[in-house]
């Protein structure tokens, strides 16, 4: 009897450590979905990123954060005179066949907001892809528009057959296959100073915006330079006397400002109309844009009288200057298509003259050379001088649906793989990597992306699909011969 029952637990336990081994087995090998991997991963990447931006103040501290980064990763990486920094990896066995991929990520300090998510999405097609050919992940910098780094960019990693994605973040996300060029403006004028008139100074200032870059929906950006340059304007409108000390805001021609501040004096016997007048403004202010944007701030205060004031004559030609130059969307096309936009990124004085720069982005050559005119048409008449200190042509490539190239076709087969829906490509107004890509060889495979948070997962899984997509062969294992 006893024998009995120690056989049947014997029994016992050996059917429950198979049973375990089996479980054990099934969980090794069962697959957990792409989605997940990239909602785990890159998001993890982005909240780093998120976590570090109050240190990743200068495009040299995003450098050695993608260096330190890199090396902890134990991949294969280099930087370049320019600041491109490379992670490359080998293709792998059964893709040996596949044509290269480089994949070249933008990025800007001053922009860094809207660039965490292209940068998650390349550390994670370089460190997680699901096996690939030759793969190149670039990482170049831009600042205040230029693109020197990529203009440098050895050419070697844009062979004929080489696919190449360009990849920049933007609030607006988008596939295309074109991308707008840009002009570079800086616009200035005389100012005199005298001591004020008046006797109670106010300080007004627009902060807390997260910037970015100019895009299709600029039009809801609260440009604060702007905003200050029509509240200066109303003012002169509504009769109310004032005294302009000073106005400065933004950091880049080639980026939406953050923030910008203004110092006036007033009558004491006006001011509670401007201080009317202002609660109106905040009150607008709050109620259109607090909730896209929390942290901004609009307010003002009174301050100690300032000891100089602008005269009235210079100071209604930098008014007339800062209202009339064109700002947000420049042109659309017959089917409200937005073409080209426009930016004033910065303003500053002092008390001898003021200076105000802006960036135009068109996807049209003879439409950025109609914003040239109009932008110079506005400064002869303000009084102002107008300097284009730099043009860069749009790559104006269509997407035809009836002609749809290899490519585009593997990209739109892989987004509908992923994303059980259909790519759709669309305009890229602003100016991207693709711009210069294309310049370096024209026989590349060039598609362009502009990712944002919201696309991050989904993006990012098309990309990773593409590239599992490629020719292969099926390596044999010793799985499989059992």
């Amino acid at each position: 009897m006893k024998k009995r029952i120690y056989i049947t637990l014997i029994s016992s336990m050996l059917i429950l450590i198979l049973a375990l081994t089996a479980c054990g087995k099934k969980s090794s090998d069962t697959e957990i979905p792409l989605n997940e991997k990239i909602e785990s991963k890159a998001f993890a990447y982005r909240t780093d990123l998120l976590d570090s931006a109050e240190t990743l103040t200068d495009n040299n501290k995003i450098q050695e954060y993608l260096l330190n980064w890199a090396k902890s990763k134990n991949l294969k990486y280099e930087k370049d005179d320019y600041g491109n920094i490379i992670m490359s990896m080998a293709a792998s066995e059964a893709y040996i066949d596949a044509a290269p991929v480089t994949v070249v990520c933008s990025y800007d300090a001053d922009s860094f907001a809207d660039n965490m998510d292209a940068i998650a999405s390349a550390l994670y097609i370089i460190k997680n892809n699901e096996n690939s050919g030759e793969l190149n992940v670039i990482f170049s910098p831009i600042s205040n528009g230029n693109y020197t780094a990529l203009d440098k960019l050895s050419k070697k990693y844009f062979k004929d057959n080489t696919k190449v994605i360009s990849l920049s973040g933007g609030r607006k996300a988008l596939w295309s296959v074109n991308s707008g060029g840009n002009s570079n403006y800086l616009f200035s004028g005389s100012l005199t100073a005298e001591a004020p008139t008046l006797s109670t100074a106010y300080k007004i200032s627009i902060s807390g915006l997260t910037g970015g870059v100019p895009d299709g929906r600029i039009s809801s950006y609260p440009n604060p330079v702007k905003m200050l340059g029509d509240l200066l304007a109303s003012f002169k409108t509504n009769s109310l006397i004032f005294e302009l000390s000073s106005i400065s805001g933004g950091n880049s021609s080639s980026s939406y400002p953050k923030n910008a501040e203004m110092t006036i004096v007033v009558s004491e016997d006006d001011v509670e109309k401007f201080t009317a007048k202002l609660d109106k403004a905040i009150e607008k202010f709050d109620k259109k844009y607090k909730e896209d944007y929390p942290k901004a701030t609009y307010k003002y205060e009174a301050v100690s009288l300032p000891a100089t004031v602008y005269t009235k004559e210079s100071q209604n030609t930098l008014i007339s200057a800062l209202y009339t130059l064109s700002d947000g969307v420049f042109y659309r096309d017959a089917d409200d298509e937005i073409v080209t936009i426009s930016n004033i990124g910065t303003i500053a004085t002092s008390e001898e003259a003021f200076t105000i720069s802006a960036q135009g982005y068109s996807l049209d050559k003879a439409n950025l050379t109609e914003l040239d005119n109009q932008y110079a048409t506005t400064c002869s008449l303000a009084g102002i001088s107008y300097n284009r200190i730099s043009r860069v042509q749009p790559l104006s490539t269509k997407f035809d649906e009836n002609n749809v190239s290899k490519f585009q076709k593997e990209v739109m087969d892989a987004y509908k793989e992923y994303d059980r829906s259909n790519l759709e490509f669309k305009n890229s107004v602003q100016t991207t990597p693709a711009v210069f890509i294309a310049k370096k060889n024209s026989k590349v495979k060039l598609v362009n992306v502009v990712i944002n948070k919201d696309k991050l997962e989904v993006y990012t899984g098309t990309i990773i699909t593409l590239l599992k997509n490629q020719t292969h062969k099926e390596i044999k294992t010793l799985d499989d011969d059992n």
